[in-house]
């Protein structure tokens, strides 16, 4: 069983500068509660992180960053402002760029790209 100190270490992450934390805080929580309970050990847990996950995640957050950066988003903000006319259009537009993007992509990449869109189309 882990001790409190490897316990108290792997509960705590850093929080970015005007993040609440919330979101990284649950999934820690719950990993806590299954190795205070004796369903995993400390170092288990830590080997269940998948680093070929996470290197996706950020190799696609640096992608995401650098067409924000570039202005792709802005571009493809504008485009279907202008030519999509009514909101039911816009979702099939959003709605069939993100399906065309999957069939290439892992899921997760695509939330990670189409994420800016929605929100500077909302």
């Amino acid at each position: 069983m882990a001790s409190i100190s490897q316990l108290r270490s792997t509960s705590r992450a850093p929080v970015p500068a005007g993040a609440d934390g919330g979101q990284a805080r649950a999934p820690l929580a719950s990993s806590d509660a299954l190795v205070l309970q004796g369903v995993t050990r400390a170092f288990g847990a830590l080997r269940a992180v998948e680093l070929h996950t996470l290197s996706l995640l950020l190799g696609m957050m640096v992608v995401a960053a650098g067409l924000g950066e570039a202005g792709f988003f802005a571009w493809a903000t504008g485009f279907l402002a202008s030519h999509v006319r009514h909101r039911a259009a816009l979702l099939w537009a959003v709605t069939l760029g993100c399906g065309l993007l999957s069939a290439v992509l892992v899921n997760d990449a695509v939330c990670l790209l189409a994420t800016p869109l929605v929100v500077q189309l909302a």
